[in-house]
């Protein structure tokens, strides 16, 4: 009989505590205890990642406005009609700005995809989202040209709103993925008594 409860003895996973006493106590948790943490970290981990889409949806739909304004009058860009230019420099539009502004607009357009957890158009279209790399590409040619045609530094400031956007959502799509793998480990790491 003893040989059958040292078989059957449960040896409990094992967490930290969240107390700063001197000791150091370990909180012990069976299954359901564990599952109920794991739970509520992924009930926390969803809500915080819903606040942070619904923060860069809505950056990014204030973003694609003066997109708008800017194709239908791009003679004055949002920067420069806040901060107008002191020097002599001339601001015009780059050559071919309305097919510049056009690719921001997608590429704001597949911003929104990269962020979205449904995948029902990446089934649809597998080409699409294109991956960041070619986001970043797409987003710096326009500060180049602005840099390389001697525009103002208001002019390169505007036409370098893509390619901040693409980093600000490449950091939370980044930290939301971290995030997830994180609970996947943890659950992972989860104790299952085979005999209890």
């Amino acid at each position: 009989m003893e040989r059958m409860s040292e078989l059957r003895k449960r040896i409990p996973f094992k967490m930290a505590s969240d107390s700063t006493s001197e000791s150091d106590e370990r909180v012990i948790l069976d299954e359901q205890e564990q599952e109920e943490v794991i739970q509520r970290l992924k009930d926390e981990n969803s809500t915080w990642n819903q606040r942070h889409r619904i923060l860069l949806q809505a950056m990014l739909g204030l973003s694609c406005l003066l997109e708008i304004i800017y194709l239908i009058n791009p003679e004055s860009n949002p920067i420069s009609s806040a901060i107008p230019s002191t020097s002599s420099e001339q601001d015009h539009p780059l050559p071919f700005t309305s097919l510049l502004t056009v690719l921001a607009l997608l590429l704001h357009l597949n911003l929104a995809l990269l962020i979205s957890p449904s995948k029902t158009i990446s089934d649809a279209a597998p080409f699409l989202p294109i991956s960041f790399f070619y986001v970043f590409i797409c987003s710096a040619v326009p500060p180049f040209l602005c840099i390389l045609t001697g525009r103002t530094w208001q002019m390169t400031v505007w036409w370098s709103v893509t390619g901040t956007m693409s980093w600000v959502v490449y950091s939370v799509r980044r930290m939301i993925d971290q995030a997830d793998e994180s609970l996947v480990a943890l659950e992972k790491m989860k104790y299952a008594s085979a005999g209890a």
